[in-house]
């Protein structure tokens, strides 16, 4: 028959070895998230990438669409009288439209 101290140490080291593998599994699960969030933080970076480089190309055409307007404000309104020929004026406005 064990002694009742040899319960007790028994007892304690049965719960050591739990408390040690409750540890284990913690750090392990721990593991896992933290590679979860650093995978989220890594998509988040690069979505921002994204629209940082989408913001920029707006820019860039929003700047061509201004330049293009400026242009088209630009361009001569009324054709010349020496130019009366309908094909002419039909190949201006085709010109003026594409």
């Amino acid at each position: 028959m064990l002694t009742k101290p040899v319960y007790k140490i028994a007892a304690a080291a049965v719960g050591l070895l739990l408390l040690v593998g409750l540890g284990f599994y913690l750090v392990g699960q721990q593991k896992d998230e933290l590679q979860r969030v650093q995978d989220a933080e890594k998509v988040a970076r690069l979505k921002r990438a994204e629209i940082a480089s989408l913001v920029e190309q707006q820019a860039e055409t929003q700047q061509q669409a201004e330049d293009v307007l400026r242009r088209w404000y630009a361009r001569y309104k009324v054709v010349p009288a020496t130019h009366t020929n309908p094909a002419v004026v039909g190949f201006l406005n085709d010109l003026s439209q594409s």
